[in-house]
């Protein structure tokens, strides 16, 4: 079976990267660029964008085939991942340079240097790493953990990006099933013309609430939560062999040029 970082790179081959700002942020200036563009062109067209019998179609009939379409698992590792990635993320330089500080550390002031590691504690798998080394594990032993726990969350990367990329195409769908409803609707009341305008609403702003939802929110979201548990990967390669080489008692020096190899030229650290 394929790890979790190979799925993760073969579902983003040529996909926009849109790891930037943190998770909730993105979602949050999704949704509000989408209210914002409806408040827009209702103010600049005079029409009303928002209907409730729409809106209600869309979001409740996505998260219902999302919810048929998806396990408890699926959906249990999907808002663990989330929560994870709502935490701030360490940069590899700045993993690099504290795991360089660490080892030095450690062998001045042996394994009370750890409880000083502040800067990497603040990182789930950082706070793991350290301690997986203050409980004495063998080095060899410690990096299986570690491989272990970092494919667990690769594993759950690709759950939820394929989870929300599912949304992502049912959302358009039950645009278009709207649609359906308000050109029926309007059939109905062929001899009612008053009646013809809101069946048109409905069709139309129903396909725009599909369209928006699927594009707009739900796959870029999919997108960035691909592109921040790459970043997240690469911090967790470096923790698991920094954490490797400081139990087994490499030199600074070592560890700096091991570290180093692992990281893009630009990211790479020299001791002071």
């Amino acid at each position: 079976m394929a790890s979790g970082a190979q799925e993760l790179s073969a579902s983003r081959a040529g996909a926009p990267d849109t790891a930037g700002r943190p998770l909730p942020w993105a979602l949050i200036a999704g949704l509000a660029g989408l209210g914002g563009l409806l408040v827009a062109g209702s103010l600049g067209l005079g029409a009303p964008w928002i209907d409730l019998r729409s809106l209600i179609l869309v979001l409740g009939g996505t998260a219902l085939v999302t919810f048929i379409a998806s396990t408890r698992e699926e959906r249990t590792r999907t808002y663990a991942l989330l929560r994870t990635n709502a935490t701030p993320l360490l940069g590899s330089a700045t993993t690099v340079r504290r795991l360089i500080e660490l080892c030095d550390a450690m062998r001045r002031r042996g394994p009370r240097a750890l409880d000083a590691a502040t800067a990497l504690r603040a990182d789930p798998f950082g706070r793991r790493a350290l301690e997986l080394m203050a409980d004495g594990l063998a080095p060899d032993e410690l990096e299986a953990t570690l491989a272990a726990e970092a494919a667990t969350y690769g594993e759950g990367a690709v759950l939820a990006s394929g989870l929300l990329r599912r949304a992502g195409d049912a959302a358009p769908a039950l645009g278009l099933i709207g649609t359906l409803v308000g050109l029926i609707e309007m059939l109905v009341t062929l001899d009612e013309p008053s009646g013809l305008g809101q069946g048109m609403a409905i069709a139309l702003l129903t396909t725009l609430y599909g369209a928006a939802l699927g594009h707009v929110v739900l796959l870029p979201l999919a997108d960035r939560i691909e592109g921040q548990a790459e970043r997240r990967l690469q911090v967790m390669a470096l923790l698991r062999a920094g954490a490797r080489d400081i139990i087994a008692q490499s030199s600074p020096r070592d560890l700096e040029r091991r570290l180093n190899a692992m990281v893009q030229p630009d990211e790479r650290v020299k001791r002071a």
